[in-house]
């Protein structure tokens, strides 16, 4: 829901919440005026698909990124995705537990939730700024940011680095300022580990700086951006939205993540310029980049790395090797452990691997039938299991193959001749007329 405020107020401010070198250089700076579900006028997902592309033209969607839904705003939804991502790819100190799923840490990382009422309890994000709750009131009231720092908790989420819903800076519940994007990421990455080197780079549709070249280099390089755009085509902004792909169609299309159900259905919308009538049109775009990775996090899963005949198991034969790889994705750091029908596995003897990715086991016998299992880290911080069925048949001895190869030969040999001479009996008798044989079909 968008709410109408005095627009002088509005260009005052804007005025005093940046300086004179980014005035003569970026447009003003716009807000998020968006909620947990999408204005009546957004058509849905389904409808906006990517366009058939030209016989040159490419496409890229990122894969892995988190899809969260709307989280107390919009802003910090959006740019949790981005850190989601990364948190998987060699950050892993973005977030409590794993990121790849929006859980109860994950939320608290974007927007921190305390007792949920306002003066008791754990005062967190939203008891110091969601509350009082103006969602829908005619004029934004005030909370503890009218003071801050005093009377406030200590930024602990991206939401109160991004002043998402602060009175203060006029924000409504769950609203966010574009000015407040850059300081939201470096600060809350710089929070969770001061190793990590935090980038980011703003562009703008106006001015000419956020170009189509820039998308596709960053989602070719499996870099997601943030967006914020005006979904209804009214000339105002009003969300954030994750970038994760690009197609060039014809039209150049941006797919994002835009925080509304069903979260993980990518929305294809037209790359074009924020105007009245074009719905989805961009105001601006970010970039980022995180340096200072645990090495060995972020490396490219290899599919089956050492080759496996049956990476996924199957059927075998005495004597053969056993060799099972846990699929992608995958990271270097995981801790693997193998079991067999629930009993762990231990390196020796025929067995190797049982603590790494790919398993492998020697002249397999009968008894090496079961069902293998590997549970690991995914390198989200998930914990997975993998499972492989596996049978082992007796091999046939060299002497009965060929025995058997010499039965079949003499039993096709009877066929043959068994063959033949029915053939020479139908020819015979129908010579002779005999009246109980159907010359086209033989012996009735």
């Amino acid at each position: 829901m968008k709410h109408t405020h005095s627009i002088s107020f509005l260009i005052i401010f804007a005025l005093a919440g940046i300086t004179s070198q980014s005035m003569a250089q970026s447009p003003l700076e716009q807000q998020s005026t968006s909620g947990p579900v999408p204005p009546a006028s957004v058509l849905d997902k389904e409808v906006m698909k990517m366009s058939p592309l030209e016989k040159e033209g490419t496409s890229k969607t990122i894969e892995g990124v988190p899809p969260y839904a709307w989280w107390r705003g919009c802003g910090p939804t959006a740019l949790g995705m981005v850190l989601g991502f990364y948190d998987g790819r060699g950050f892993p100190d973005l977030f409590d537990g794993e990121a790849g799923t929006q859980t109860y840490s994950v939320n608290q990382g974007i927007a921190s939730w305390g007792s949920g009422v306002r003066g008791e309890g754990a005062q967190l994000h939203y008891e110091d700024y969601s509350l009082p709750m103006d969602d829908g009131e005619p004029a934004v009231l005030p909370d503890s940011s009218e003071t801050y720092p005093d009377g406030c908790h200590s930024d602990d989420s991206i939401a109160d680095f991004m002043h998402t819903s602060w009175s203060a800076d006029n924000n409504f519940y769950g609203w966010s300022w574009s000015s407040k994007v850059t300081p939201a990421l470096t600060s809350y990455v710089t929070l969770r580990n001061p190793d990590y080197v935090p980038s980011v780079t703003q562009y703008w549709m106006g001015n000419g700086t956020l170009t189509w070249a820039i998308v596709k280099q960053e989602i070719d390089n499996d870099r997601p951006m943030i967006f914020l755009v005006d979904t209804e085509g009214d000339g105002s902004t009003d969300h954030f939205v994750t970038i994760v792909g690009y197609s060039d169609g014809p039209p150049r299309q941006y797919g994002c993540l835009d925080t509304w159900h069903p979260v993980g259905l990518v929305r294809w919308c037209d790359f074009s310029k924020i105007a009245t009538g074009v719905p989805w049109g961009i105001f601006a775009g970010w970039s980022f980049a995180l340096e200072g990775a645990v090495e060995g996090e972020g490396e490219v899963c290899v599919e089956n790395p050492e080759q496996c005949a049956k990476p996924q198991g199957g059927h075998f034969v005495e004597g053969d090797e056993l060799c099972l790889c846990v699929p992608c994705p995958a990271s270097p750091l995981s801790m693997y452990s193998w079991a067999k029908d629930g009993t762990p596995l231990h390196s020796g003897g025929r067995i190797f691997g049982a603590d790494e990715r790919t398993l492998q086991i020697l002249l397999l016998e009968t008894s090496d039938s079961g069902l293998y299992s590997c549970t690991y880290d995914d390198g989200s911080k998930a914990t997975q299991v993998f499972e492989a069925e596996v049978t082992v048949a007796e091999k046939v001895p060299l002497t009965n193959m060929v025995t058997l190869v010499v039965l079949l030969a003499v039993f096709g040999s009877l066929g043959v001749y068994t063959h033949r001479k029915r053939a020479q009996m139908v020819t015979q008798n129908c010579i002779n007329h005999e009246e109980k044989w159907d010359c086209s079909r033989g012996p009735l």
